[in-house]
């Protein structure tokens, strides 16, 4: 797999959006599959759980949180955006 195969798997993702009440986008409630919101609607805040989706998606782990807040101890952090694992 292409070491930056996460950025072609959310491209993909481009205009997934949470839908009006009463209505579900099961998109996004996949997206919290593996996580800690697992099963819920797509109106809990799934920026953590697209980011842990999309990462198992290209064979990465990620923090398995759909909390914002488990990603900091998660990687190095870079002085300049790259692309490479």
């Amino acid at each position: 797999m292409n070491k930056a195969d996460w950025v072609t798997i959310a491209k993909g993702e481009l205009g997934v959006k949470t839908v009006s009440d009463g209505e579900r986008n099961p998109r996004i409630e996949q997206s919290h599959s593996g996580t800690n919101t697992e099963g819920h609607d797509d109106k809990a805040a799934w920026c953590s759980s697209f980011l842990n989706w999309n990462l198992h998606q290209s064979g990465y782990l990620g923090t398995n949180s759909a909390l914002a807040h488990s990603w900091p101890e998660w990687s190095t952090r870079l002085k300049v955006p790259c692309l490479v694992a």
